[in-house]
């Protein structure tokens, strides 16, 4: 569900930040169309929706997706931001990566990765993703892993 989210919130910000280009753009700029045909327009657009993506992965090792479904990536390499950026580029970042940047071959692969993160989450005992697995990292349910968290500063205090 994560995933799905992470998806819906990539198409939304994409489509959102590309029309208020678009309504800049016809409003200030100029009095064309308002119709998304500008690259730059588009590309905007594509941009805003990859950093929602990745920096709130980059910076809490969880996107925004996840946290909507109150899961949470742990452990993984060190420096932690590598092993968030091996999580971001083999996941639903590649994904992205691969079917907007790369003409038509980046489609197919785009839709090969898609199939193998979907594969590695339902095959196996483990519910950790392919992406997942290549940072070395395991996702863990956000409330238990906050409940001990909050536990341990509780027993803190009271030593």
């Amino acid at each position: 569900m994560g995933m799905v989210s992470d998806g819906l919130i990539y198409l939304l910000v994409s489509l959102l930040a590309a029309l208020g280009a678009s309504l800049v753009r016809t409003q200030f700029v100029s009095g064309d169309s308002a119709a998304l045909s500008e690259p730059m327009e588009i590309t905007f657009g594509l941009i805003a929706a990859v950093l929602v993506y990745f920096v709130p992965l980059l910076v809490t090792g969880s996107t925004l997706g996840e946290r909507a479904v109150m899961v949470r990536g742990e452990g993984g390499f060190t420096p932690a931001v590598v092993s968030r950026a091996v999580r971001g580029l083999v996941g639903l970042g590649g994904v992205i990566a691969l079917s907007e940047f790369v003409p038509v071959l980046g489609d197919l692969l785009a839709l090969v990765l898609a199939a193998a993160l979907v594969v590695s989450v339902t095959v196996g005992k483990s519910r950790d993703g392919l992406a997942t697995r290549a940072a070395g990292m395991h996702v863990v349910d956000a409330r238990d892993s906050a409940l001990r968290e909050a536990t341990r500063h509780t027993n803190k205090a009271h030593s």
